[in-house]
């Protein structure tokens, strides 16, 4: 090959204590995702039919290929097996009508050179004749010198092994001394304008890794990442999702080749416009319950927006605080809140951190925008209730009848008055309180119900021995 670069495969070193690595270890065990998940190889293997792979592989001994759409066969053999005549795949598997599908690319199969003591090419090998990139040469010479393959193969020697490729990312092992490359590592090399010396260390590091729907690498990532990824496959596993290897592998090529520390750290902006893909998917899953997993109620609470989850709530609701606009009275929400949740639907929790947050905007509209709580009085919760009896609350398009302002009212009077009384509200004006008064009677709008006919009213009357 022309342009040869420097083969360096890229060094990770002794990564740094993190308290990440711990918390994320502790959560994952030692035998998460065990027989599909291999930490030290850092390979993923998922097992046809297991937690990772719901598809399964063809049926015919020996084929590579997976079941079509979890059929028993592929798609090979399926037509294979359309066109025979049988009506029983059994049958037909042992008739020996099957014929073998060999892949000529992308394999791992060793190079057919044999020594005479028995020693193999230890090199991948490619093509018909299943032969290394290096005996391919040495067959088109000896070709040309009009040997037969046969003799050829009789005279050749098996060549040195290079070991593993150089790409972070891969898995196989080098079919080229010169760049000490895999078989499809090169033809990607070859296609990025042959890179060398510094270029080809950065490409190395960063390159994808090969397709195969049999391995899941997570190689070429710092070791945070590897863990925050496995962790994600194994929940995403646990919430029953099939997670195959192609709905997963172009997000962790993409975090590969920014370079990112955690996954935590990838701009999920950068998936905008490409739908709803898998890879999409699992990486919009891997960032939520990555980040979860970081989090805890105590440092969820500094938040203005809640994960209700932290707090042992099903689901995915979020409460926010962001619309309370005096600190003072955001805080004492949230110590309302946290002593709350569980104790009432969340619902109800929301709704009354939203009538707050009403009340929170006719203060912010009064001198000193209530950021002061000693300063305020009676004065402010009249403000308050003259704001909501009007007849142009609130200023959206939805009308509010009087049950909804009835409730606002006592969502707010329920919250001051246990804020006071849990120490979360004592610097404010004794005055500042709902009084009983204070809530408009909830008119429900319905007509009057009709009255009996004088007939059934007479004859209830005439039997009220019965009735009593």
């Amino acid at each position: 090959m022309s342009s040869s670069p420097a083969v360096v495969a890229p060094a990770v070193g002794p990564e740094s204590a993190d308290w990440r690595i711990e918390r994320l270890r502790s959560l994952m065990g030692s035998d998460w995702l065990a027989g599909e998940w291999d930490p030290d190889a850092q390979l993923m293997f998922p097992v046809p039919g297991g937690r990772l792979h719901g598809i399964r592989r063809c049926v015919v001994v020996g084929c590579p290929r997976d079941g079509h759409w979890n059929r028993s066969l592929c798609i090979h053999h399926r037509e294979q097996f359309d066109a025979s005549g049988h009506d029983d795949i059994e049958a037909w598997l042992v008739s020996g009508e099957p014929e073998m599908f060999i892949r000529r690319r992308g394999t791992d199969h060793p190079c057919v050179v044999t020594a005479e003591d028995g020693r193999a090419c230890p090199r991948p090998a490619e093509g018909r004749r299943s032969l290394c990139p290096g005996h391919v040469l040495k067959w088109w010479k000896r070709r040309r010198r009009g040997d037969s393959f046969e003799e050829f193969l009789a005279r050749a020697q098996p060549l040195p092994d290079l070991g593993d490729c150089a790409a972070a990312s891969c898995y196989r092992a080098a079919a080229y001394p010169a760049t000490r490359l895999c078989l499809p590592h090169a033809q990607m090399w070859r296609a990025d304008s042959r890179p060398a010396d510094v270029a080809f260390t950065d490409w190395a590091a960063r390159v994808r890794q090969p397709v195969n729907s049999r391995v899941l690498s997570l190689r070429g990532l710092p070791e945070l990442v590897r863990l925050e990824l496995a962790y994600a496959i194994g929940c995403r596993a646990a919430e029953q999702v099939i997670v195959i290897t192609g709905g997963m592998r172009p997000w962790i090529d993409q975090l590969r080749a920014l370079g990112v520390g955690s996954v935590t750290e990838f701009d999920l902006g950068l998936l905008d416009g490409l739908g709803d893909k898998a890879h999409v998917r699992f990486a919009r899953f891997s960032v939520d319950v990555v980040g979860l997993a970081y989090a805890d109620a105590e440092t969820e609470r500094i938040n203005d927006v809640w994960d209700l989850r932290l707090f042992g709530r099903p689901g995915r609701r979020r409460l926010d605080f962001r619309g309370i606009r005096q600190d003072w009275l955001r805080e004492a929400a949230k110590a309302w809140a946290a002593g709350t949740v569980g104790g009432v639907s969340d619902t109800m929790v929301s709704h009354r951190v939203g009538s707050l947050a009403v009340l929170s905007a006719v203060l912010a509209s009064g001198p000193g925008a209530g950021q002061d709580p000693a300063g305020l009085a009676r004065s402010d919760i009249e403000r308050f209730l003259a704001r909501v009896r009007s007849p142009t609350f609130p200023t959206t398009d939805k009308p509010w009848g009087n049950k909804a302002k009835a409730v606002l009212v006592e969502d707010c009077a329920l919250m001051l008055r246990e804020a006071r009384e849990a120490g979360l509200a004592d610097g404010v004006g004794a005055s500042f309180a709902l009084r009983r008064g204070d809530r408009a009677p909830r008119a429900t709008g319905e007509p009057p119900g009709r009255a009996l006919p004088a007939a059934v009213v007479a004859q209830l009357d005439a039997r009220l021995d019965i009735l009593c």
